[in-house]
């Protein structure tokens, strides 16, 4: 959300010096930031769709999320029942890891590394730890998965539990997989049937 409130600053200054009336007005500026920063489930959905085909999940979840900066997409859906969330994005979206990464004795370095840019978690991540590693099959493909536990800054919210995974669309191209929930209430098979849900790859 930091990146986005960047973006959006710098926006108002560049409206700001090309003037507001030639653009409108203050209320059309406005309302153009407000859909960025609060687009319509309409938006969403049209934007979710341009990074996998979701039109086959549960209608237990619900897409409450997208996210696009600089070229790296992500969507982040929720279960209404469970409270389950799974971002599902760019390999990129929160740092470059592979399938290699998943299985090799390097994750530990990795995984630091990614604590500080969860910023769709529901508040700020503490620390991030592996608890055991495991395999998946979605998609014609065996998916590694590194079961972890998140360390929450806050003494009104749970622990986190889930998972970090990485799935390739194409030789050359892949896509992150981060599904969590309060502790003890992370559900492994329900992730497993919302991937296998996904059109990874629809282009």
């Amino acid at each position: 959300m930091g990146c986005l409130k960047t973006i959006v600053s710098f926006i108002i200054v560049v409206l700001a010096v090309i003037g507001l009336n030639s653009l409108g007005g203050l209320d059309k500026v406005k309302e153009f930031i407000n859909s960025k920063i609060n687009p319509s489930p309409e938006k969403i959905e049209e934007n979710a769709q341009k990074v996998a085909d979701f039109s086959n999940i549960s209608q237990e979840y619900t897409i409450i999320k997208t996210v696009e900066i600089a070229g790296v997409s992500a969507v982040v859906s929720e279960n209404k029942i469970t409270g389950q969330k799974i971002a599902f994005g760019d390999g990129s979206f929160l740092i470059k890891i592979s399938k290699e990464d998943i299985t090799s004795d390097k994750l530990d370095e990795k995984i630091k590394e990614i604590a500080p840019k969860l910023n769709f978690l529901p508040t700020r991540v503490q620390g991030i730890y592996i608890k055991e590693k495991g395999s998946f099959i979605a998609d014609n493909q065996t998916i590694p998965y590194a079961k972890i536990k998140i360390d929450i800054l806050s003494e009104k919210q749970s622990d986190l539990e889930g998972i970090i995974a990485v799935a390739n669309v194409t030789d050359k191209k892949s896509k992150l997989i981060v599904a969590f929930n309060d502790e003890g209430k992370y559900d492994q098979k329900e992730t497993e049937n919302f991937v296998n849900s996904i059109k990874m790859y629809k282009f």
